[in-house]
């Protein structure tokens, strides 16, 4: 029962590591290989969940709310046919911009661009 608590301990510090990007410079590559892929593979989920959201119920919230913060319906349509206009690259550069990066995924659910598109 302690090695288990060991381990688990262990994994939230790779995790750790992985975030503040903490490797040392002698750190062997499969360990690097392993914090790359559970980066990626987290940013995938977390943009696929920010899609389903922005599909479902995130489409009717900020078509009810956005009235309050100056988003009214026909505005959300202008941007949502921008961002179909812009398809997939408009989404890829979204997401390497910073500040960009947070609305892109989302703003491309509510266009209902293509899953592929957005992730």
């Amino acid at each position: 029962m302690h090695s288990h608590r060991r381990e688990v301990g262990r994994g939230r510090r790779f995790v750790g590591e992985c975030i503040r990007f903490d490797l040392k410079p002698a750190t062997p590559w499969f360990k690097v290989r392993r914090c790359v892929s559970s980066l990626l593979i987290l940013m995938l989920l977390g943009g696929l969940f920010q899609d389903t959201v922005a599909r479902g119920p995130g489409r009717r919230f900020i078509y009810r709310i956005g009235k309050f913060i100056g988003l009214t319906p026909q505005r959300l349509d202008v941007m949502m046919a921008r961002v179909r206009k812009g398809g997939s690259a408009a989404v890829a550069l979204g997401l390497t911009m910073p500040g960009l990066r947070i609305a892109t995924t989302p703003a491309s659910g509510l266009a209902d661009l293509p899953r592929a598109a957005t992730c």
